[in-house]
């Protein structure tokens, strides 16, 4: 016994009526739609992970309360996590806060403010795996999620039509 989608009429007159619905509406407006949000949420998330967490490294130098040890930094210049911790939270937190704050007033320049995020955080991962030789599953999080608010912007500033 086969099983049809469409075996009545009225099926058939339903599917049609939702297919001429769905292309009537305007998909390239409901795509840009989700990924100004998918780019709102991402830099928000990347913003507030950064503050805090440089915030934390700054009132806990020592990284304790994150779970880090000291001996991460041998053989780089900083002794504790201080002026990481102010890196993080003023450069990379800060341009990504610059960023939401820019996408929330909807400013032509909040696609640049993205892609400036985008690459201050790849650039801090990159020299991070750099510094201490080591490589935690965090480190490729933040690369992709990087990587996707930069594709996000450019596509979102129109450089290239997928």
């Amino acid at each position: 016994m086969s099983v049809s989608l469409c075996n009545t009429t009225a099926h058939r007159n339903l599917l049609l009526a939702v297919l001429v619905l769905y292309d009537s509406c305007d998909r390239s407006y409901l795509n840009c739609s989700v990924m100004r949000l998918l780019l709102f949420i991402l830099l928000v998330f990347v913003a507030l992970t950064s503050i805090v967490s440089g915030l934390l490294l700054f009132i806990y130098p020592n990284g304790s309360y994150l779970g880090l040890s000291t001996a991460l930094l041998s053989g780089t210049a900083f002794e504790t996590f201080k002026i990481p911790g102010i890196v993080l939270a003023v450069a990379v937190g800060g341009i990504n806060l610059m960023a939401v704050i820019r996408n929330i007033q909807a400013h032509p320049q909040r696609y640049n403010w993205a892609i400036a995020g985008s690459v201050v955080l790849c650039g801090w991962i990159v020299v991070q795996m750099l510094m201490i030789s080591t490589l935690h599953w965090l480190q490729f999080v933040y690369l992709f999620l990087a990587l996707m608010i930069l594709l996000l912007a450019f596509q979102l500033k129109g450089k290239w039509v997928v």
